[in-house]
This record gives C-alpha cells, sequence and structure tokens, in this order.
C-alpha cells in the first residue's frame, strides 16, 4: 500500500529554515523556545520533544525509505517550502519530498497528480511527452501549483459563509 501523508504542521527535515514553533521535531523545540505560552494561556512546552513525537518521525522516515510513502503535504507556515524525506538508516535518498503550501487564501494549493503505469510495466511515450510518462513499475508523483483550485476552494468557502450567515438570527 501506497500513502501520501497530509499534515497541518510540517515536519523538521534538515534543509527547513522554519523555527521550533513553526515545525514539528525542531531540534531547538522545547520550553527554552516556546514564546507564546502566556500569549495563548497555556503552559509551556516541555524541555524536549516528546518520544511519541520522535518515534512518528522516525516511521515517516522509515515508510519514505521503504517506497510505502509518496509525499508529505503540509501548511500552518503560510509559506511554499519542498524538502526531501531523509532515509531513516543509510539509503542515499527516499526519492520523497515534504510539500509545504501557501494558504488557499493567498492564492496556495497544490494539485497532486498519481499515476501508475500499465499492468505490463510499460509505457507509451508516442501517446505522451517524457514527462508525463511514469518509469515501469513506480508511481509518478507530480506536484504543482495551481491558482484554479485556490479560486475554486474560496468561492466554495464564500458561498457557505454568505449561505450560513444569512440563516444566523440578526443581533
Amino acid at each position: 500500500e501506497f500513502l501520501v501523508l497530509l499534515m497541518h504542521i510540517p515536519i523538521y527535515f534538515p534543509g527547513l529554515t522554519w523555527g521550533p514553533s513553526d515545525v514539528m521535531g525542531h531540534p531547538f523545540w522545547g520550553a527554552a523556545t516556546d514564546q507564546n505560552a502566556e500569549v495563548e494561556e497555556r503552559q509551556k512546552w516541555p524541555l524536549e520533544a516528546p518520544q511519541l513525537v520522535r518515534d512518528f518521525i522516525q516511521s515517516v522516515k522509515t515508510a519514505a525509505e521503504k517506497r510505502q510513502l509518496l509525499a508529505i503535504l503540509t501548511g500552518h507556515t503560510h509559506e511554499n517550502g519542498v524538502v526531501p524525506v531523509p532515509c531513516a538508516s543509510t539509503c542515499d535518498d527516499s526519492g520523497v519530498k515534504q510539500f509545504t503550501s501557501r494558504p488557499n487564501f493567498g492564492g496556495g494549493s497544490r494539485l497532486l497528480v498519481l499515476r501508475m503505469p500499465n499492468t505490463a510495466g510499460t509505457t507509451t511515450t508516442a501517446q505522451a511527452p517524457k514527462w508525463q510518462t511514469p518509469p515501469p513499475n513506480r508511481w509518478m508523483l507530480h506536484v504543482d501549483l495551481d491558482l484554479r483550485l485556490a479560486a475554486a476552494a474560496l468561492l466554495v468557502f464564500g458561498i457557505f459563509y454568505f449561505w450560513r450567515r444569512s440563516r444566523l438570527p440578526c443581533r
């Protein structure tokens, strides 16, 4: 089975420049870097990330290395970012990437297209350009920004918002 992991908060992997409050598993995450506890009226973070978080990130790396994970799609930072997911052990490259997108209200979106080769494991290059033809026996991941999806999402949200607003009692 193959999966695409959808998360709100990105996972920290080498290459990301966002700080401890923006990503899960940041090496400097902890009570010393928690600047919003008072503003958010909550307890300060623990001294370090719980073991459960570290185990989860290790599981994600393992799934990427075993080619079970195709991609990670995240948000939270309101910035675009792409970073490779490292292997859990010693492989050179898992081939998996984590994509972080800008928010829909800012025109950000990702279009995710997964293509699988035919059952014979071959493709016909005469019918499709080379960049569209997946290699034999592999999934191909094509990720692209698409403003039309963001506009459609905003339209649907706007319709719902105004419909819901018209049904609320006047104050």
